[in-house]
């Protein structure tokens, strides 16, 4: 009796996992390639308008940032394509930012936040990177017979009391050095920076863990990162206003955090959605 021969595997051009996984890398850099180009048009915006743009610049800057480290801690790829496409998405945003929306406050300001951007990108992969060696988890597509194993660890209630505590230290450590100062000028908008970039490592952590948490769990965990996106907001509020020795308009903070809690919500629920899940 005849048999028909075995079926070809199928090619990378015809396999759905490689499909999706196009698929969710062209969403996540047409998403950055929009941002940058926000972001370097800014100057051409109506002035009344900045009230509402800023924030949203802002958040864009950091939530590319932020998903630049997720790429580069737990993308499907070797460490060092992950670390050179990590600096590139990083330095687009900081290149748009310093280069375009910065150059009427000096060289000197836009080189701190451009420090600052990298510097949050720095922390937040050496975060994600020590979840990936110590637990095995990392970004895999669903189904796919080498990654069979779930992850055995989740962010819980234990981690997000940790950052909470956090907050108050580094409230603390900020009061301590500009609360009644020496430091002005460039001295004390380096430490600013580097008091905010620690804020805006900590304030995605709680959203990309929600995005990729227990299906039934997800709506949950991004309502409380919400929240917690806006308690970061009045943590950097008094940061600012320890600074700068006056008051600080606070919507301009909270619109700022949530844009990057939106913007980085969006894309990595993208991510999921293609069928992505962290996996060991």
């Amino acid at each position: 009796m005849a048999t028909s021969p075995p079926a070809e595997p199928a090619s990378s051009t015809t396999n759905p996992l490689h499909t999706r996984r196009r698929i969710i890398l062209a969403v996540v850099l047409s998403l950055h390639a929009f941002s940058d180009v926000v972001i370097g048009a800014a100057n051409f915006f109506p002035e009344n308008s900045s009230l509402l743009l800023v924030p949203v610049i802002w958040g864009c800057v950091f939530a590319q940032v932020a998903l630049a480290a997720v790429w580069s801690a737990w993308a499907p790829a070797s460490l060092f394509r992950r670390i050179l496409a990590g600096l590139a998405m990083t330095a687009f945003p900081a290149i748009a930012l310093t280069g375009l929306y910065l150059p009427n406050r000096g060289s000197a300001p836009a080189m701190v936040f451009a420090a600052g951007l990298f510097g949050q990108w720095l922390l937040l992969l050496l975060t994600l990177l020590f979840v990936r060696f110590a637990w095995g988890l990392r970004l895999a597509v669903a189904g796919d017979a080498s990654n069979e194993r779930p992850a055995g660890w989740q962010f819980g209630v234990a981690q997000l009391l940790i950052l909470t505590a956090c907050i108050a230290v580094l409230l603390g450590a900020g009061r301590w050095l500009l609360s009644g100062s020496s430091f002005s000028g460039v001295g004390a908008m380096v430490i600013t920076v580097s008091l905010l970039t620690v804020f805006n490592t900590m304030s995605p952590l709680p959203t990309i863990w929600a995005c990729f948490a227990s299906a039934g769990r997800v709506p949950v965990w991004l309502l409380l990162a919400g929240i917690y996106s806006v308690a970061i907001a009045q943590a950097e509020t008094q940061i600012f206003e320890w600074a700068q020795r006056q008051p600080v308009l606070r919507g301009f903070l909270t619109g700022t955090q949530l844009a990057l809690f939106v913007v980085t919500a969006a894309t990595l629920l993208a991510v999921r959605a293609a069928g992505f899940r962290l996996q060991r």
